[in-house]
Formats: C-alpha cells, structure tokens, sequence
C-alpha cells in the first residue's frame, strides 16, 4: 500500500466505497483514493483512467483511528472470505437469463451475486446465496 493511512486496496471504485462506507458507519472517517487523484478525495468519477496498478485505496482521515481500522478490514476480509468459500464448496449453481431465457452454470463462490449472460450480455441475479431471505410460511386457520 502507498500510505501509511491506505487501510485496504480494492479492484473497483464501487468495493472500496462499499469499504469506506462501512468503516464510516463504524465511527471511522474514511476518503477513497485512486492514482489519477493524487490524494484528493475520490467522489464519482467519469474518468476512464485505470487504477489497477495501484487499486482504489480506502485511506483513514485520522491517524489515530489507524489501529482501530486495520483490525476491522481485517475481521471484514476475513469473513468475506470464509463466505466465498462456503459458496464455492457448494459446488456450481444454475441461473436463468431473463432476457434470453438461456439457462448458464456459475462457480459456487458466484452464489448470490449478479452476473453477465454469456450469451446475451445482460446481468442476472445468481441465486443460492447463504443470506437469501426465505419467506415465511404460515398454516391457515379457519377463524
């Protein structure tokens, strides 16, 4: 990482506001940094530039809140990984386009997530995510 305050690097601008948006509602300033920024602040961006040599960087405002910060990315990454692990133990999951209709196998650790149709290009929602909501069932009584 290129600073000292730079808490956790990520592939998209999208992951590292997800990250700073998090550690923010935990009571830790955050400002979400790329290499074409210098280390301006990072807001929405129509640049096409891409920061993959050095990622999107989620920087702590305070250093005092440094310590705190990289043990809760590091809780947080683990636990994402463990999840994606599970998922991909559980082996391919089928999704269906809505577009084309065209039914598509998808790695395990896809579970739950959204993905392009290989034949069409449009996105679909991959079901069998471990935190999908279930509706509850309920028996009718005659009243």
């Amino acid at each position: 990482m290129s600073n000292e305050r730079c808490v956790w690097v990520a592939d998209s601008q999208a992951m590292a506001s997800v990250m700073a948006h998090w550690l923010d509602q935990e009571g830790v300033r955050t400002k979400v940094l790329d290499k074409t920024n210098l280390g301006i602040s990072y807001g929405i961006s129509f640049s096409k530039s891409d920061p993959h040599d050095h990622g999107w960087q989620v920087w702590v405002v305070d250093s005092e809140d440094l310590s705190k910060a990289k043990k809760m990315v590091s809780r947080r990454t683990n636990d994402i990984l463990d999840r994606k692990l599970r998922m991909a133990m559980l082996g391919p999951v089928d999704g269906r386009c809505e577009s084309c209709g065209q039914e598509s196998s998808f790695e395990g650790a896809q579970r739950g997530s959204v993905q392009k149709c290989p034949r069409c290009g449009a996105y679909l929602d991959v079901a069998g995510g471990e935190d999908e909501f279930q509706w509850p069932t309920f028996e009718e009584h005659p009243s």
